[in-house]
């Protein structure tokens, strides 16, 4: 999905002169993403992909853990997260980083997406659950459109050393 079109800066998220986003320059408005798989060729071309489509991958993780500690790091828009993964599965994940950030855009990316798992996911707060079998181009433009959400929804929030 080439041409996806850079969303605009999110003026609920000043940033002082000289503080841009962590892992971002000062002008980049592309929507951030975290993806968060256990395999690491599927990291792979999931990153690679997204960035040749105009997306901003933040960061990876190859388990939930990492994953919430890099998601309250680098604050994507969305994170990308796998359902099968070991340890700690895709929609535990997804609940402990929306338990640090109440207001994180989720996307729960599996094989296996069943009726039961739509419904514990949404219950989990995921904001879209989807199948790999559902390709990568609905993906995408989920991502866009969820990520532009995310920046318009999110409440405002100081840049370091700002005062209230």
């Amino acid at each position: 999905m080439n041409g996806v079109p850079s969303p605009p800066e999110r003026p609920d998220r000043p940033r002082a002169a000289g503080h841009p986003r962590p892992g971002t320059d000062a002008g980049d408005d592309r929507v951030r993403v975290l993806v968060v798989d256990d395999t690491e060729h599927v990291r792979d071309m999931l990153i690679a992909i997204l960035d040749v489509d105009g997306f901003l991958v933040v960061g990876q993780a190859a388990d939930g853990a990492t994953a919430v500690e890099l998601a309250t790091a680098l604050d994507p828009d969305v994170v990308v997260v796998d359902y099968m993964m070991p340890a700690v599965d895709g929609l535990e994940t997804s609940r402990r980083i929306r338990r640090v950030r109440p207001h994180q855009t989720v996307i729960l990316y599996s094989a296996f997406v069943d009726p039961a798992v739509a419904a514990e996911a949404e219950a989990a707060g995921v904001a879209l659950c989807l199948g790999k079998v559902d390709g990568l181009g609905l993906l995408e433009s989920e991502i866009a459109r969820l990520g532009r959400g995310a920046r318009a929804d999110r409440p405002a929030t100081r840049a370091p050393g700002s005062r209230p």
